[in-house]
């Protein structure tokens, strides 16, 4: 029975996510032959994460031209089934690359993360590398991160582990 819930709140979850990313897409069109590029400070991103084994939201909110906040709100699926989410302060130093379009861009920064679901909690630490491509004539990056993690502490008390995933995500700029 609590699979089935879980299932039942997975769909509820995903459907308005994709819904309201396409929506944004769809409302700001119009808007992209004029935008400026994405990596600037005040700059807010929505867009969509997916990853093993998790699918949510991703916001980035650029603090400077060179460091962000992510959160990523997550819904984690398969066996595990649960909702949990990442906090992460990014640091973007440079360019890999620069071209009339796109930039090659790379980043990393402390994080945190916690899940809750069917088989109980778990609360940890991470480390975000990844790299990125950053438009230069619409407000759109896509990345692809390395995230090692660290799991402090679950429902069984202070079990420390360690654990490698890896996310992909998308977002349009405001």
């Amino acid at each position: 029975m609590r699979r089935a819930n879980l299932k039942l709140k997975a769909s509820l979850f995903i459907a308005p996510l994709f819904t309201a990313t396409a929506a944004l897409a769809v409302a700001s069109y119009s808007e992209l032959a004029a935008a400026e590029p994405a990596h600037q400070a005040g700059n807010f991103g929505v867009g969509i994460v997916g990853g093993i084994p998790d699918v949510g939201l991703s916001l980035n909110y650029f603090t400077t031209e060179h460091t962000s906040l992510q959160i990523n709100p997550v819904l984690i699926l398969g066996d595990d089934g649960g909702i949990g989410g990442r906090i992460d302060y990014l640091f973007w130093p440079s360019s890999i690359a620069r071209g009339d379009a796109l930039d090659l861009v790379w980043f990393f920064g402390p994080g945190g993360r916690f899940f809750v679901g069917d088989n109980g909690f778990a609360v940890g630490a991470e480390l975000p590398v990844g790299l990125g491509l950053a438009f230069n004539d619409i407000p759109l990056d896509i990345n692809l991160e390395a995230v090692p993690a660290l799991h402090v502490l679950d429902d069984r008390g202070v079990e420390p582990s360690l654990s490698l995933g890896g996310v992909f995500n998308a977002r349009y700029y405001f």
